[in-house]
């Protein structure tokens, strides 16, 4: 077989495997995507508040995610199922980005690979059809790391707190002025916020909430293991819980100590690698002060986990090429077990309205029309 038929064959069965893992969830059935359709319908009546007596104006979650389903919501309701493909389409340009990010640091032969690794991934596939920003904003963080316009960091921005990261990272080596216009979409939605609701925004105060374990420095120890036992062994390489997932996820954190060195002693790309550096150890240190902890946030790491191990693995690859093949292999098999799981309950029990229960509420109280 080519390389471009069995390119052609990996792009089908992943795509096949995200679009059946979409039935598994209704749109709307998780609380935070719930709210994101709220305030995508909100905007499009111009305004950004929560739907409710009052009409309280929202200063957390950020708007960005929000303003791109606007134009989808209008579209497409009230048939929401179809706005999973909003997801699908994420997923995709988080491929795409593991493959043009791999290509510039690894070259052309090992890119394919890392986004077979990435697209089969447990975590972007249990996530499939959720309208939620985090697949988004996680592929969008590999455009701007690689080299994207500033205008596409201030969109990432106004996403996920981790956008503020994101830019501080990005702006390694680029000037002041990328800096101002990286910024400069969150520092105008903060005025908005400050000057409508007296709140610059909550996501600070939010943080400091969750960041108890300042306060409580004996438990950092533990919650680190745990922290690497969820991200690397069950978010990137889909072990189950446990001290297995904690092994697991330390191997892979010294490969990938071992990857981030060789690419270094290569000597190319040296500005990319210094803000990818820079934005990994910012989320490592968000997320060891900062207690809550969903699959879904491993997203972030989860592209760069695997670009990391190749380049740990290219010294096998060039000497015992099945040898590193049958390896990566091996490696994915638990993930991907998982992800066929999250294809087979889609197809097998598909959703298309909320639950039963929720479904029959909304009936008996909504509008006809809404």
């Amino acid at each position: 077989m080519s390389r471009n038929r069995a390119l052609a064959a990996f792009l089908a069965l992943a795509a096949f495997l995200h679009m059946a893992a979409a039935l598994r969830t209704p749109l709307g059935a998780a609380s935070d995507d719930a709210l994101h359709l709220l305030l995508a319908r909100n905007l499009l009546g111009g305004g950004f508040a929560v739907p409710g007596p009052g009409g309280v104006p929202v200063t957390d979650p950020l708007p960005g995610f929000a303003l791109l389903l606007a134009l989808p919501v209008a579209l497409l309701s009230p048939h929401w199922g179809l706005l999973r493909a909003v997801s699908l389409l994420s997923a995709a340009l988080l491929v795409w980005g593991t493959w043009r990010l791999a290509r510039r640091l690894l070259g052309p032969e090992a890119a394919p690979l890392a986004a077979a690794l990435a697209a089969f991934n447990p975590v972007l596939v249990g996530w499939a059809g959720v309208a939620m920003p985090d697949v988004l904003y996680a592929g969008v963080s590999l455009l701007v790391i690689a080299g994207a316009p500033p205008a596409r960091a201030g969109g990432g921005g106004l996403r996920r707190r981790h956008g503020a990261l994101l830019a501080a990272a990005a702006c390694w080596g680029r000037g002041w002025r990328w800096a101002v216009a990286a910024f400069a979409p969150l520092a105008l939605w903060s005025a908005r916020n400050a000057y409508v609701s007296g709140s610059a925004t909550a996501y600070v105060s939010n943080a400091k909430d969750q960041s108890d374990l300042l306060a409580a420095w004996s438990t950092l120890p533990a919650h680190a293991w745990k922290l690497v036992g969820e991200c690397l062994g069950r978010g990137v390489l889909g072990l189950p819980a446990g001290a297995l997932a904690g092994l697991g996820g330390l191997v892979l954190l010294l490969v990938c100590v071992a990857g981030a060195r060789a690419l270094w002693r290569r000597g190319a790309e040296k500005p990319l690698l210094r803000s990818a550096g820079a934005y990994l150890v910012l989320l490592v240190l968000l997320h060891l002060v900062w207690r809550p902890w969903q699959s879904r946030y491993s997203l972030t790491v989860m592209p760069f986990v695997w670009i990391l191990l190749l380049a740990a693995a290219e010294p096998l690859f060039d000497r015992r090429k099945a040898v590193a093949w049958a390896l990566c292999g091996l490696l994915a098999l638990p993930g991907l077990s998982r992800s066929l799981g999250y294809a087979f309950e889609g197809l097998a029990a598909p959703r298309v309205e909320l639950w039963p229960r929720s479904a029959a509420w909304l009936r008996a109280n909504v509008p006809a029309g809404e």
